[in-house]
């Protein structure tokens, strides 16, 4: 059997290793944005992601992926807008 590693993006998603998906032309795309989001780039996260729907936009993965990091930037926004009071 084959193996598949899971690693975890944050609490509300994973990425398959193993996933047929990246084999695709577009999967260095998704990669890309897995990795944006690792480094904390969140913007830059979420237009490639909202780029991958361009390809397949039923992709339930991206728009979960999309609302995350939307809340996660909504969420450092207020607590630096908060800091700097």
């Amino acid at each position: 059997m084959k193996s598949i590693s899971i690693r975890r993006l944050s609490a509300g998603g994973a990425v398959l290793a193993g996933d047929p998906r990246y084999l695709l032309p577009h999967g260095k795309q998704r990669r890309a944005c897995i990795r944006l989001y690792r480094e904390e780039k969140l913007p830059a996260a979420i237009a490639e992601w909202r780029s991958v729907l361009q390809y397949e936009p039923g992709h339930e993965g991206a728009k979960r992926n999309i609302e995350q990091a939307e809340r996660l930037l909504k969420g450092l926004e207020a607590r630096q807008q908060k800091q700097g009071r």
